[in-house]
């Protein structure tokens, strides 16, 4: 019977592995957990000219070319572009806005979303995301045009982690922004980090519980 069951639990094993080794890519939401994973990360905490509470258009685009209201080029890190996915305008915050305790950005009209383009080979993100109101955010991590996987942030005035790693082969080039807050209250990100990762592959994960599976029936032979 307790062979029996080990077999069981075997397959389903193989079949979650499978699963994972499909996804390509793993989410998180707790920073200390992320950041132990990987290494060489870009961190741009948006710390640009602006006083607290302000609040300032910068254009459509953020990115280390940006010179327009309190960002100067150079002030931002290479290696990513930020928009807003309907092509509106872009703003930066202030501390003191809405719990914000050091600058954000958003997108200048809150029933608009924002959008992440990496421009570089990076296998992991994490950000910081708050909002206006209570709700919930659907981050949307693609490969090129191809969708590795969702993460569902819940948003409010407390700044909340979220952040993805892709395994596989994948990279993570783009990051859309689904606003699934009520009353089309804004999406605003307060820190943004991006770099390569040195996470397990989920198969060499199973390999190592596969193999205690193994002893495991074996003893439980001995001892039926």
């Amino acid at each position: 019977m307790k062979f029996k069951f080990l077999k069981a639990a075997f397959a389903g094993l193989v079949l979650t592995v499978s699963g994972l080794a499909n996804a390509g890519l793993i989410t998180y939401t707790d920073w200390t957990e992320f950041d132990s994973l990987t290494f060489g990360l870009t961190i741009e905490n948006f710390e640009v000219g602006l006083g607290n509470s302000g609040v300032s258009g910068v254009g459509s685009i953020i990115n280390s070319a940006t010179n327009t209201g309190p960002i100067t080029t150079g002030e931002i890190s290479s290696g990513f572009n930020l928009t807003s996915i309907q092509g509106g305008e872009m703003v930066a915050l202030g501390a003191g806005i809405n719990g914000l305790t050091s600058n954000g950005v958003a997108v200048d009209l809150f029933s608009e979303e924002m959008r992440l383009d990496l421009l570089s080979p990076f296998t992991a993100v994490g950000f910081d995301l708050l909002s206006t109101t209570t709700g919930t955010v659907e981050a949307q991590f693609f490969n090129a045009n191809s969708l590795l996987g969702t993460l569902i942030l819940p948003v409010s005035s407390v700044l909340n982690f979220g952040g993805a790693i892709a395994f596989g082969g994948d990279i993570i080039t783009r990051v859309d922004f689904v606003n699934e807050i009520p009353s089309d209250q804004g999406i605003i990100m307060d820190r943004l980090a991006f770099g390569t990762t040195s996470v397990s592959e989920p198969s060499t994960l199973a390999i190592f519980a596969l193999g205690l599976i193994g002893l495991a029936s074996r003893r439980f032979k001995k001892h039926s």
